[in-house]
């Protein structure tokens, strides 16, 4: 219920945004020699997780759930990159406005995924 995936090329500025303590030359060098990955994980279904239109505005409802899975997938890839030689891993959680719910309008005006 989970995958990793590469990600487009990290850049510096990316890596240090938000960032308090890290300098930029060093974010520079460490994006120079960086893999970049995405680890993903699947809500279970729940409720009140849902995405609804409120005006015009879209509104996404989360509460984060499977989070269990979610750490020991991280943990695994983690053992996995250090084994194979990757010295210094590094990990940062997405806030829940990352989530991802594709729809686009058929030319009916229904909704789909």
């Amino acid at each position: 219920m989970g995958n990793v995936q590469t990600l487009g090329k990290l850049q510096s500025g990316m890596l240090v945004a938000g960032a308090k303590y890290l300098p930029k030359f060093l974010g520079k060098e460490l994006t120079k020699r960086s893999l970049d990955l995405l680890v993903t994980s699947e809500d279970l279904p729940e409720e009140d997780n849902r995405v609804t239109l409120e005006g015009g505005t879209v509104r996404i409802t989360v509460r984060p759930n499977n989070l269990t899975g979610h750490v020991r997938l991280n943990r695994k890839l983690k053992k996995i990159l250090k084994e194979v030689g990757f010295p210094l891993v590094l990990s940062k959680t997405l806030p829940v406005n990352f989530t991802a719910c594709p729809m686009r309008n058929n030319p009916n005006g229904e909704r789909s995924e």
